[in-house]
C-alpha cells in the first residue's frame, strides 16, 4: 500500500473493490492492506480536494435537504447510537451536565440527541451550509476542521460520528480527537465497517459473474475500518478501556424482496457480530 498504511505502516496491498466512475466523485478504487486488513481508497484525494468537497458539494448537492436529514438522523441516533454510547462508556460514564464536543457535527442531529439528555454540547464543522443550519438551531458550532486551543483537554466527551472514514490521516485525527477530552473522559468514534454479510454475498456474486468486487461504502470515503483498527488508533492516542461493537440501522423503505434480503443478511450479521457500522469508545488515560 502506498503511502504506508496509517494503522500498521505496511506497504503491501491487494485490490479490494471498484465503483463505476462518475464525474465529481472522489474515489473509484479500493485496496486492502496485506498486513492488517485496512481498506483504503486509491489514489486518494488530496487534502485540498477533500476540503473543497466537504465545504461545497457534499452539503450543497448530496445532502442539501437539511431539515429531512436532521430529522432522520436524530431519530436514528436516538434509537441506535445513544444505547451504544451508554454501553461503551459504562464504568466511566460522564456525569449529568457533562461537556461534549463533536468534531464534524454536520447538521447537528447528534448534538440534539445529547442536548436532550442534559449534556452541554459544542461542535465544529467544515461545511458552511451545515454550520449555518446548526446555528439556526441554537447550537454553538464553529466552522473548521478541529477544536480550538481552548478545547484541548476541556471536555468530558469528544465524539466524531461518521467522520473518520473521510479524513486523509486517521491516526492524526484520532490523536486530535482524544486531545479534546479530559483525562478520564470518553472518546467516541462511529464509522463504517469493512465486513457485512451483504457485502460478502455481493463480492461472491461479482466473482461468479467475472466482475470486479464492489466498492465498500460511499465513494467519498477514504478508509474503511475493522474493530482492531479502531482499537489500535484509540490506544495509541492515549485511551484505555476501549470497546468496539458493530451495528446496523433498520432497513429503509424499499421493495419487500430487497428488504427481506437485507433483513436476512442482518440476521447473519448479528449472529457473527458484524454490522454496517462500528462504534468505538475509549477512556482518555493520559
Amino acid at each position: 500500500m502506498t503511502p504506508p498504511c496509517p494503522v500498521c505502516g505496511g506497504r503491501a496491498a491487494r485490490a479490494f473493490g471498484t465503483a463505476p466512475y462518475r464525474a465529481g466523485q472522489l474515489h473509484d478504487r479500493q485496496v486492502q492492506c496485506a498486513a492488517c486488513g485496512l481498506v483504503a481508497s486509491q489514489p486518494q484525494a488530496t487534502p485540498d480536494a477533500l476540503r473543497d468537497y466537504y465545504a461545497g458539494p457534499y452539503y450543497d448537492t448530496m445532502w442539501a435537504d437539511a431539515d429531512a436529514l436532521f430529522a432522520a438522523n436524530r431519530a436514528a441516533y436516538d434509537n441506535t447510537l445513544w444505547p451504544l454510547f451508554e454501553w461503551g462508556w459504562s464504568g466511566f460514564a460522564p456525569v449529568a451536565g457533562a461537556s461534549v464536543f463533536e468534531v464534524g457535527c454536520g447538521y447537528g442531529a447528534l448534538l440534539a440527541v445529547l442536548r436532550d439528555r442534559g449534556f452541554r454540547v459544542r461542535g465544529v464543522e467544515s461545511g458552511p451550509r451545515a454550520v449555518a443550519f446548526c446555528r439556526s438551531h441554537e447550537f454553538d458550532v464553529a466552522q473548521g476542521e478541529s477544536g480550538s486551543a481552548q478545547d484541548a483537554g476541556a471536555h468530558d466527551v469528544a465524539v466524531a460520528a461518521y467522520v473518520l472514514e473521510h479524513v486523509p490521516d486517521p491516526a492524526a485525527f484520532v490523536r486530535a480527537l482524544a486531545s479534546l477530552a479530559k483525562p478520564g473522559g470518553a472518546v467516541v468514534i462511529v464509522t463504517d465497517a469493512i465486513w457485512t454479510t451483504q457485502h460478502v454475498v455481493e463480492r461472491v456474486v461479482a466473482g461468479l459473474r467475472g466482475r470486479p468486487a464492489p466498492f465498500r461504502t460511499s465513494t467519498d470515503h477514504t478508509f474503511v475500518f475493522g474493530p482492531s483498527h479502531l482499537t489500535a488508533l484509540l490506544e495509541r492516542a492515549g485511551c484505555d478501556r476501549v470497546r468496539v461493537r458493530a451495528f446496523s440501522d433498520p432497513p429503509p423503505r424499499e421493495s419487500w424482496h430487497w428488504r427481506a434480503y437485507k433483513a436476512s443478511c442482518r440476521t447473519v450479521d448479528r449472529a457473527l457480530g458484524l454490522g454496517e457500522y462500528l462504534v468505538a469508545v475509549g477512556r482518555r488515560e493520559r
